[in-house]
C-alpha cells in the first residue's frame, strides 16, 4: 500500500536522504549477507550517491560470483535493465562509478542469459540443435 508513496509526498532530496540513511543502517550490520549487499545497491542507486554506489559495487564484486548472480537474480532483477541506451551511463557525474556498475551489470546479466539459452542446447536431436543455433545466429539484432 505504501510502495511508491514517498514520491508523492517527499521531495526528491528527502527521498534520496532516506535511501542514504537506509544504506548506512544496512552497512552498520557487522556481517553482510548477499541479500544485504543487494539491498545496499538498491538504496545507493535510489539515493544517486556516488560514493555509496562505488562502495557497493566493490562489496558485490568481492562476493563469490555464484552467490552474487543468485542474489541479483532473486533480489535485483532491475539491474540488467538499467542504462541500456547506447552511450547511457549509470551515473553521469562519474564515469568510474558507471564503469564499475556496468561491469557488475554484465557479470550479473551474463549468467542469467546463459541460463535462459542453455535449454536450447540440451535438445537431444542434433538436427534440432543445429536448427536452433542457426536461428539464433541469423536473428536480426532487434529480435
Amino acid at each position: 500500500m505504501l510502495h511508491g508513496s514517498a514520491a508523492e509526498v517527499w521531495l526528491l532530496d528527502k527521498q534520496r536522504q532516506a535511501h542514504r540513511r537506509i544504506y548506512d543502517a544496512i552497512l552498520g550490520v557487522r556481517t553482510l549477507d548477499v541479500i544485504d549487499a543487494a539491498a545496499l545497491l538498491l538504496h545507493a542507486f535510489a539515493a544517486n550517491d556516488e560514493s555509496r554506489l562505488m562502495h557497493c559495487a566493490r562489496v558485490l564484486e568481492g562476493i563469490d560470483e555464484k552467490k552474487v548472480s543468485s542474489a541479483i537474480y532473486h533480489q535485483l532483477l532491475w539491474l540488467p535493465l538499467v542504462a541500456l541506451v547506447p552511450g547511457q551511463r549509470f551515473f553521469d557525474a562519474n564515469p568510474s562509478v558507471s564503469a564499475a556498475l556496468r561491469h557488475l551489470q554484465f557479470s550479473v546479466a551474463l549468467p542469467m542469459l546463459l541460463a535462459s539459452i542453455t535449454p536450447v542446447f540440451l535438445i537431444t536431436e542434433p538436427s534440432k540443435s543445429d536448427a536452433a543455433l542457426e536461428t539464433m545466429i541469423t536473428l536480426p539484432p532487434s529480435a
